[in-house]
């Protein structure tokens, strides 16, 4: 999580970047888009509390304190504070660790979809299109719609799927599902069906109709 700040640091201080041109995983952007639609913040206070179940115990210090405690630590020798910035960190690195397990579960989630491992499969598929993972993205349309609890989840799901499949040129695909949609109140699969019969099947009578 900190790795960008840590670079900025080491060119402020004209010093070599360590693990220069190795591989690395940011596991914030990737925490963002997996989980910003369902958390208020992607923290990873937030995301110990909410992803992972982790409750840190008394013994932990706030983040924002502990530059005050390693100052107060050279100033005046004072090491008990210590034990708690000690504390934080190796729970913090624990947690990124578990963090990118869970992360990867959740990218498999579209394989073997988990009743343990809840998943807001909308995110995914929107992550998956980003990175041209196109049928991983498919599947994860298709579940976020079949398990959809609110209308507008379920909308915003077949809308993505609808609209990624008109993209491929898989109209036909597409057609079937705006069928299905035409009972509820959003306007999106009339429209897109209306289109559809006039621009592609040129059957302007069903065109008109819908």
């Amino acid at each position: 999580f900190d790795w960008p700040i840590l670079q900025t640091r080491y060119i402020v201080s004209r010093c070599p970047l360590p693990q220069q041109g190795e591989l690395h995983l940011d596991l914030l952007p990737l925490a963002r888009r997996l989980w910003r639609r369902t958390l208020d913040s992607c923290a990873l206070s937030s995301l110990e509390t909410s992803v992972l179940g982790v409750r840190r115990d008394g013994a932990d210090v706030s983040g924002y304190l502990i530059p005050t405690l390693y100052q107060e630590y050279i100033r005046e020798g004072r090491t008990r504070p210590i034990a708690r910035i000690f504390y934080h960190n190796v729970t913090d690195l624990l947690s990124m660790v578990t963090l990118a397990a869970k992360a990867g579960q959740v990218l498999q989630a579209t394989l073997e979809p988990q009743e343990s491992l809840p998943c807001d499969y909308l995110s995914l598929g929107i992550l998956y299109e980003r990175i041209d993972r196109i049928e991983d993205a498919l599947r994860a349309y298709q579940l976020a719609g079949e398990q959809a609890t609110a209308p507008d989840e379920a909308e915003a799901a077949y809308k993505r799927h609808t609209l990624l499949l008109k993209r491929l040129g898989r109209y036909d695909e597409a057609a079937e599902i705006w069928r299905h949609q035409m009972n509820g109140r959003d306007i999106f699969p009339y429209v897109e069906l209306a289109k559809y019969l006039e621009h592609r099947l040129r059957d302007y009578a069903a065109a008109e109709r819908v």
